[in-house]
């Protein structure tokens, strides 16, 4: 994982010292180099470029115009493609003879969910009118806002972007970080990790029987820490650089409907769905 990479706190560093040793009105750029530099690492030149694209496209975005509906097919297009085309050429193998294709055969793209999610919601709201499209070094800043790209949570250009102008060091706000990063590596090292070993392998749910329980709880537990902790560190690194970013997941074991769950599981996707 990413967040437990030693380079990713090397360039976190250097990224929020760049950023608030810059003029304010040059601040965006740290985070547009500094991003560039984190996709380019991780995701390689292909995503990277497949950021510049979207943001030179997002040009093209105005109120009721057919290029948001063009921006919001191709994103569709693109997560579908990477998503999904193992499904389908593993499918299309056996008709032309050609030897099956895993997930080992093929580069899914960093936290693409993630960002294409924000792509789309962008184009959404301009083609409604909700807002201005803006500078293009400002949504560049938006989208390369490296913290919440392995994970989310997913923002708003609309909630971030009057966030980015008016950041500012705190130390409140740094020590609030520190915290939630360190909670972030509790739910994950320690709690996550210490219930994946009670998972059993798919093989051995033959029936249903005590360990089976066992196991799908464990899992259950497992994946939301997984998610919660990446959250906490990625809300706990944009602190960092003055920034709030929505909260991913509350507790969803103290909603009492099936809609507050997920409402409070996955916090910023229930705001960006509903608009």
């Amino acid at each position: 994982m990413i967040f437990t990479d030693a380079a990713y706190w090397v360039i976190l560093l250097a990224a929020v010292a760049t950023f608030h040793h810059m003029p304010k009105e040059r601040r965006h750029w740290a985070i547009i180099a500094w991003g560039s530099f984190f996709l380019a690492n991780w995701g390689g030149f292909l995503v990277l470029g497949l950021f510049l694209y979207e943001t030179l496209f997002s040009r093209l975005y105005r109120k009721f115009s057919f290029w948001c509906v063009v921006g919001i097919v191709q994103a569709v297009a693109i997560l579908g493609y990477f998503k999904y085309r193992v499904f389908l050429l593993s499918m299309v193998a056996p008709i032309f003879g050609t030897a099956p294709v895993t997930m080992a055969h093929v580069l899914l793209p960093l936290g693409i969910s993630f960002f294409t999610f924000e792509f789309i919601h962008y184009a959404a709201d301009l083609r409604k009118g909700k807002y201005e499209p803006g500078k293009l070094s400002d949504y560049a800043a938006f989208i390369l806002f490296f913290p919440t790209m392995v994970a989310g949570p997913i923002k708003r250009f609309n909630d971030f972007q009057p966030k980015l102008q008016a950041a500012r060091w705190s130390n409140d706000q740094a020590l609030e970080g520190l915290s939630r990063i360190a909670v972030g590596y509790f739910r994950k090292v320690v709690i996550a990790d210490t219930f994946a070993r009670l998972v059993l392998p798919p093989a051995q749910f033959t029936e249903l029987n005590p360990s089976a329980v066992i196991s799908m709880v464990a899992y259950s537990i497992q994946i939301y820490n997984d998610f919660a902790g990446y959250s906490d560190i990625a809300i706990g690194s944009a602190l960092g650089f003055g920034i709030r970013v929505p909260e991913y997941f509350l507790p969803p074991a103290f909603a009492l409907t099936r809609a507050g769950w997920w409402g409070r599981g996955h916090v910023a996707r229930y705001r960006w769905w509903g608009g």
